[in-house]
């Protein structure tokens, strides 16, 4: 045992027999020859004449899966990064949602006034586009989807409306199908919507204006 895992073990040693109370932690056992082994120690002092009762659980296969998670998240976000504007993970049963730190600013708000739940959120989506969304995400939750892709509107804190391209897939389901956890991306198209709102509003008003003549007109392309 290293110098100081061996003092944290003495300091539980200590600390069961002056508080007569179980004391818990992880300790690496360094064994020559042998990579550290991860342990969890539980301490039980039982009295002066049996002194300490000791329980060690090997916990290293269990740390290095989490270690191997962890890593895969983030090769996992680093790749959604790259595909949109903001990145979330939605934790579906409580409701939380983690969420790329500049989405509160770019609609206005800081982190803390936007909230952070799926309903803090649903609370600036255009009132005309909740439904669909919600029936997104509903057949996503329910396993009638695996993924989801849809565009919606919200609103900025001063008014104005920002569009949105909203990917999102399951990644974890309980023995029912029902979605656990859910990640995606957000992608700000508003400047793409704007144009095409344009092209439409022009080929409208040129659809009016050869309307308005009297005589008959045709467009043909070069053939």
């Amino acid at each position: 045992m290293a110098e100081d895992q061996r003092a944290r073990f003495s300091a539980m040693l200590a600390q069961a027999q002056a508080e007569h109370d179980r004391q818990t932690a992880e300790l690496a056992l360094q064994i020559n020859g042998w990579e550290p082994l991860l342990v969890q120690l539980k301490v039980v002092w039982i009295g002066p004449e049996l002194g300490w009762q000791l329980v060690l659980v090997d916990v290293s296969e269990r740390h290095r899966m989490e270690v191997q998670l962890r890593a895969s998240e983030e090769r996992l976000t680093l790749a959604l990064s790259a595909v949109g504007d903001w990145v979330f993970d939605w934790q579906v049963s409580s409701g939380e949602v983690v969420i790329s730190d500049t989405y509160a600013p770019a609609l206005g708000w800081s982190r803390e006034e936007l909230g952070s739940t799926a309903s803090d959120l649903m609370r600036v989506v255009h009132p005309d586009d909740k439904s669909s969304l919600m029936l997104k995400l509903q057949d996503c939750i329910n396993g009638i989807s695996d993924r989801y892709a849809i565009y919606y509107r919200v609103k900025h804190r001063d008014g104005s409306i920002l569009w949105l391209l909203a990917r999102g897939a399951a990644v974890l389901r309980d023995t029912n199908g029902k979605a656990l956890r859910v990640l995606g991306t957000l992608v700000n198209v508003t400047h793409n919507k704007q144009a095409e709102a344009k092209l439409a509003e022009a080929a409208q008003f040129q659809r009016a204006i050869l309307d308005s003549i009297s005589a008959q007109v045709a467009v043909l392309d070069r053939d």
